[in-house]
């Protein structure tokens, strides 16, 4: 398993962008909404951009120090804020193609991708930091940020505003972008 990961991890970028190619040469099924296309996937790229940008800023090794363990900004929040970052840029670009069928198979790729990535790279972090590094994995999840939201104002407008969520599904229905529902 361990040369498996590495040698994904040597092509995680490209293998991760495969469902793309396929997006590039087909038009089956293509949702014909551009407004709504381009909106969202500017909005999934821009995301991914903003939070690559952030972590790299925090990246000591990615700016050459190679001796310590990148713990502040997003790497605070969660363990892989690049590889997220990939994943929303790989989605804003999946949405793009107007494929949205193809949505959730670039997700699961990418996912399966970067997760054999991590599996290489922890165990390389794992042998080079040791303990600070265990230790980090103890505080920090791997791909779904642990948001604690103290006791504040800011952190009660929050937490209440998650009631929003329930207008997502009729959100998603009004978009229609499975095009589940038929057209009136």
């Amino acid at each position: 398993m361990n040369r498996v990961c590495e040698a994904v991890f040597r092509f995680r970028n490209q293998l991760a962008a495969l469902p793309l190619l396929y997006a590039l040469v087909s038009t089956r099924g293509e949702y014909e909404n551009d407004w709504v296309i381009w909106v969202l996937a500017s909005l999934a790229c821009a995301a991914g951009v903003l939070i690559r940008a952030w972590a790299v800023r925090h990246n000591k090794y990615a700016q050459g120090d190679r001796k310590t363990l990148a713990t502040t900004g997003p790497y605070a929040l969660v363990r892989n804020p690049l590889y997220i970052g990939n994943m929303l840029i790989l989605g804003g670009a999946t949405i793009a193609s107007e494929l949205t069928w193809l949505l959730p198979l670039e997700a699961a790729w990418a996912y399966l991708v970067y997760t054999l990535t991590v599996a290489h790279e922890e165990r390389r972090l794992n042998e080079k930091y040791g303990e600070a590094y265990r230790q980090y994995c103890e505080r920090v999840p791997r791909w779904v940020p642990q948001l604690h939201l103290g006791h504040g104002t800011a952190a009660t407008i929050l937490r209440q505003s998650a009631g929003f969520l329930l207008l997502l599904p009729f959100l998603l229905k009004e978009l229609n972008l499975l095009e589940i529902w038929p057209h009136h």
